[in-house]
């Protein structure tokens, strides 16, 4: 297991919170668990919890890789996108919507090629279609909006792109 699985695993287990102390003392109160591969984490402004990977059940609920956690660790039973494939990233962008990367071809009702917008309440962005060649592995969203992915991908869209 690759050390930042392992840490992504660990932080949805115990949920660290650095503001407790120095010694980053694990809320108790807190108890998330999945039953596979746990890549991405993404904190909404609202205080809600995007949780991706390669999961089907999350705290007892079905859900295909992607769910939202509330900010207790209890599951959001109205948030669904169920991809078809991993998700390996996630970020959310100033005005509350979701990026979503990873091996995925559908999303949220919608075909989209291992990169999507959702809004903040889970409902694909109709406009936002990128497309990369390949599996999308980590991104970032810049103060100035623009996304930064990098992958396995040699495209986006149609013009050529080598992995960044």
């Amino acid at each position: 297991m690759k050390f930042s699985t392992l840490f992504t695993c660990a932080f949805v287990a115990a949920c660290l919170q650095p503001s407790w102390g120095a010694t980053g003392d694990a809320d108790a109160g807190f108890t998330s668990t999945a039953d596979k591969e746990v890549t991405s984490i993404a904190l909404q402004a609202d205080g809600k919890i995007l949780v991706g990977g390669d999961f089907a059940n999350i705290n007892g609920g079905t859900r295909s890789r992607m769910a939202r956690l509330n900010g207790d660790g209890t599951l959001d039973t109205i948030f669904n996108p169920a991809p078809n494939g991993a998700v390996y990233c996630t970020a959310v962008q100033q005005d509350g919507s979701i990026i979503v990367g990873g091996d995925f071809t559908s999303l949220a009702g919608g075909a989209r090629n291992r990169i999507a917008r959702l809004s903040a309440t889970g409902v694909l962005d109709g406009v936002f279609v990128p497309e990369a060649n390949g599996i999308v592995r980590t991104l970032v969203v810049q103060a100035d909006g623009k996304i930064i992915i990098g992958g396995d991908f040699t495209q986006i869209g149609t013009v050529a792109r080598n992995r960044l």
